[in-house]
């Protein structure tokens, strides 16, 4: 009689606790709500999403924005690894840093710099959870190369132009259509 009585308790608890545990689990998100962005969930996100990062402050006199690159410059021309053609594009447009990474943080290429890596991981990360938002004195743009989503990660402390924006996706498309 007991045993029975202890079963029948058990079972009950075991239902108690089975309803709590499957009334937290689901979460069910319907297309009308506006606050679950389902692209983003899926990673899906656009490719060409621009997002300029402006400096958190205005910047000091002698810093102006930066001019409009020549058109006749290249930035394959001449170099001999993709390295040279990242560095000649950061002199092309005055920037500190430029890096190329996948959506999941590794680092496709660089400038140079001893932070590129920690950039490509932070920054990719932001850029693809989050195609707008912005972090000061960094530029991410979004890219498609051979079926592969990769992140632009600019450093400067200037403002960047719209046309020069272009410019520097255009240019980057080229260097890895030349060496990918």
């Amino acid at each position: 009689m007991l045993i029975g009585i202890a079963v029948v308790i058990l079972v009950v608890l075991a239902i108690l606790v089975l309803k709590r545990y499957r009334r937290t689990e689901r979460t069910v998100y319907s297309e009308d709500q506006a606050d679950f962005d389902f692209q983003t969930a899926i990673g899906r996100v656009p490719a060409h999403a621009p997002v300029r990062v402006p400096a958190p402050s205005p910047a000091p006199v002698g810093k102006e924005a930066v001019p409009s690159p020549g058109s006749g410059i290249s930035v394959v021309e001449g170099c001999s690894t993709i390295t040279e053609c990242l560095e000649a594009l950061v002199r092309k447009f005055s920037l500190e840093s430029f890096t190329l990474a996948t959506c999941d943080g590794l680092m496709f290429a660089s400038s140079g710099g001893g932070n590129a890596p920690a950039d490509a991981a932070k920054y990719s990360e932001i850029f693809c959870n989050d195609p707008l938002s912005e972090t000061p004195g960094v530029f991410l743009f979004g890219l498609d190369h051979s079926g592969s989503r990769l992140v632009g990660i600019i450093r400067t402390p200037r403002e960047i132009s719209r046309k020069t924006q272009d410019s520097i996706e255009n240019d980057t498309k080229d260097i890895l259509n030349r060496w990918i």
